[in-house]
């Protein structure tokens, strides 16, 4: 998305609320932590912690992101052993 003067604009992002315990999103659940992380998308300070990702998340667009890069990592990583294990 661009603006009159050609630069790039970051649309609004749905941030996860400040006082929710818990936040349910992609099939994933963000438990409020006590102590605060960087966001592993936008490097955004935030107490929301995935629990299957284990790594800390800020918004929606970022759980989204951070889910479609684990998606294609998991899709294009070649699961073949090498060697003598069977």
């Amino acid at each position: 998305m661009a603006n009159n003067s050609g630069g790039y604009v970051r649309p609004k992002r749905q941030y996860f609320g400040p006082e929710e315990p818990y936040v349910y999103c992609h099939d994933d659940t963000y438990y409020r932590q006590k102590q605060t992380g960087r966001c592993g998308v936008c490097g955004k300070r935030t107490q929301y912690k995935s629990l299957y990702a284990a790594e800390f998340c800020c918004s929606v667009e970022c759980s989204n992101e951070l889910w479609c890069d684990i998606t294609e990592r998991v899709a294009t990583t070649s699961t073949r052993r090498r060697g003598g294990r069977k």
